[in-house]
């Protein structure tokens, strides 16, 4: 089987996880700042590529209240031209639902799919390996990238297509939950601390709980907040829904704990 003709454009924490997701793609690389881009990756394999995958950031613009897609549709506008007859956009980078199908009417020539990434940017997530992935709009599209990412995975891993707006909404809300879960571990480590409790000795009975996953539940007493840069802005961004009035509350939370931290008893 041919081996398909894949660009990544990024190569932040997102272009980098993914290169070594794809490695057996061996897809050419490019980014704003070529310094990033490794030696042996330097140049182009292709002209036309079957794939292009985004992984440019999409930060919160807290002035606007907005989650700045820019940079988005920089990469498309700029590299449409390379994408081979057939070819698929596929945004890694985190937006807004509703986005991906905003942009196939701003590119109507241009097959655009969103497959939201799962990497992370911080120790909490170094000992997972997630074993499936999210392909989000037009079937077709979405079949087509999943045939080619098939073959840099074992018949295990998982593949859900999903309407567009399903995989963006998705993808917000597990970094709203771990937010959320950080905040609650938080706040239960402030009253441990009150009651001159060991909360390393609770919080290790606490996750025995088959229902409750031991992912960042670790309290930091010099840090005890959540403070990464996808929390900041993808928990922002959803934050203001006029729905989202827990979200609201997390983050004044998060921001009384960076502005008020705890005295700390030592065990």
């Amino acid at each position: 089987m041919k081996t398909p003709s894949t660009l990544i454009v990024g190569y932040g924490i997102t272009g980098k996880n993914l290169h070594r997701e794809i490695a057996a793609l061996n897809p050419d690389i490019c980014d704003i700042d070529s310094a990033k881009i490794p030696p042996e990756h330097q140049g182009r394999n292709y002209s036309k590529y079957d794939a292009i995958f985004v992984c440019v950031d999409t930060p919160y613009v807290s002035r606007e209240k907005r989650c700045d897609i820019t940079a988005v549709e920089m990469a498309i506008e700029q590299h449409k031209e390379e994408l081979a007859a057939g070819g698929v956009f596929v945004i890694k980078s985190t937006i807004p639902p509703h986005t991906t199908s905003q942009l196939n009417n701003c590119f109507p020539l241009t097959p655009i799919i969103h497959s939201p990434e799962y990497y992370g940017d911080t120790q909490h997530c170094n000992n997972f390996d997630f074993d499936f992935t999210v392909l989000g709009g037009r079937r077709k599209w979405c079949n087509k990238i999943q045939s080619m990412l098939q073959m840099c995975h074992d018949a295990r891993h998982r593949f859900f297509v999903v309407d567009a707006a399903v995989a963006e909404l998705a993808k917000y809300m597990a970094n709203c939950s771990l937010a959320t879960k950080v905040s609650f571990c938080v706040e239960f480590f402030r009253i441990a601390n009150d009651l001159d409790i060991d909360y390393n000795a609770v919080r290790e009975i606490f996750i025995q709980d088959p229902r409750i996953n031991a992912s960042h539940t670790f309290v930091y007493p010099d840090a005890p907040y959540w403070d990464s840069h996808c929390l900041n802005k993808d928990v922002a961004t959803i934050a203001d829904n006029p729905e989202a009035y827990l979200l609201r509350q997390i983050i004044n939370f998060n921001n009384h704990c960076k502005k008020n931290l705890c005295k700390v008893n030592i065990y």
